[in-house]
């Protein structure tokens, strides 16, 4: 009988369920190249022409990210390695911070607090000098960028007061009454079906509707 002269071979493996991890945040970088993904335990991650360029980790339900946002990015003296050529990236979570990141550590690199608790939508202006954070107590907080420097973030102040946590943001021009003149106004929704427009110049409010009364059967 001829015997196999090549020894056997035992291959062992493990099965487990997967889990896929939910994606609670999307966000393109100015010119379209890069997408940066926010998931459910925190970790973001950097796509581009979906490769996935950089992970950075996450810290659990202490660090989730429920809002990813791109500035960009005024001087190269700070870029180095892989994170040469990419905007600013932060995010913003319940954990009630605007965290900046250092895409050549894959670490925190600045964390600023809002001061209204939980983070529930952030949105910059349209010149992207202006962050706004909508936030638990009601309020909008807004933080600047400081003009020609990629320095953090400085907190400007607050914009509108009302009952409910402020679930989205937009940022837009409304004509100013009896004027050819427009002005830069920041519409806040919240979790009661409240839509508030609030001047950016002056903090006034301009429009308040209750939003969820419109479209229903009387």
């Amino acid at each position: 009988m001829e015997v196999d002269p090549e020894p056997h071979k035992i291959h062992r493996c493990r099965f487990f369920k997967w889990k896929p991890g939910a994606i609670t945040c999307l966000a393109f970088t100015e010119d379209g190249t890069r997408i940066a993904v926010g998931r459910e335990n925190g970790d973001i991650e950097i796509w581009r022409e979906w490769h996935c360029e950089l992970v950075i980790p996450g810290y659990g339900d202490k660090g989730s990210v429920y809002r990813v946002l791109w500035l960009p990015r005024v001087s190269n003296e700070e870029e180095k390695g892989s994170s040469a050529g990419f905007p600013r990236l932060f995010t913003a979570g319940l954990n009630g911070r605007l965290v900046e990141y250092d895409l050549h550590s894959l670490k925190p690199k600045e964390g600023l607090s809002s001061y209204g608790g939980a983070i529930w939508s952030c949105e910059t202006n349209g010149d992207r000098t202006d962050v706004a954070l909508g936030c638990e107590d009601g309020t909008a907080r807004i933080y600047s960028r400081v003009e020609g420097s990629d320095a953090p973030l400085v907190y400007k102040g607050v914009i509108g007061s009302q009952k409910g946590r402020i679930l989205s943001l937009c940022y837009g021009k409304r004509r100013v009454a009896s004027s050819p003149t427009t002005e830069e106004v920041l519409a806040m929704g919240s979790n009661r079906g409240r839509i508030s427009l609030w001047s950016t110049k002056t903090g006034e409010l301009r429009v308040d509707m209750q939003a969820d009364k419109f479209g229903r059967d009387p």
